[in-house]
């Protein structure tokens, strides 16, 4: 976290918190192992053509109790990245088409995968989201300072 962060603030976690958090102290591609298949498992995934996300804890939770991690919402996370970004690893992202009008061009990253993600998308996947935009498949997990 942050070191100025008062005890019992609540934020978004920072990308390399919601990875921790997520890989559960694992080292293989996931945190039930490599095997891609036992996904159908832990992820609310794959379901195109639906309205939105089914219930929190609809799967089987990870190492750390945490539930939905790679599914079911993106997840926002403190990170950002300009559009203008001139380092070699943030200009080779994916980003959004066009600006944001609020942030001129500041977008906040999503981890995991929403709803209608395919299996072949889970890996490493990372999107960017204006600040101002919203949907069905957007949400957040906060983390608390003890």
């Amino acid at each position: 976290g942050y070191p100025n962060d008062p005890t019992g603030c609540y934020r978004l976690p920072t990308e390399a918190e919601w990875e921790y958090a997520v890989r559960a102290g694992t080292e293989t591609a996931y945190f039930f192992g490599n095997n891609i298949l036992k996904l159908d498992t832990y992820a609310v995934h794959d379901r195109h053509g639906t309205i939105g996300p089914e219930q929190v804890r609809s799967k089987k939770p990870n190492p750390h109790g945490l539930y939905d991690v790679y599914g079911n919402v993106n997840e926002w996370v403190q990170d950002g990245i300009s559009l203008s970004a001139s380092n070699d690893e943030e200009a080779n992202r994916e980003l959004p088409k066009g600006k944001d009008p609020v942030t001129k061009g500041f977008n906040y990253i999503l981890k995991g995968c929403d709803y209608a993600c395919e299996k072949i998308d889970f890996k490493n996947h990372t999107q960017w989201i204006y600040p101002s935009y919203s949907n069905n498949s957007t949400g957040f997990r906060l983390v608390r300072t003890l």
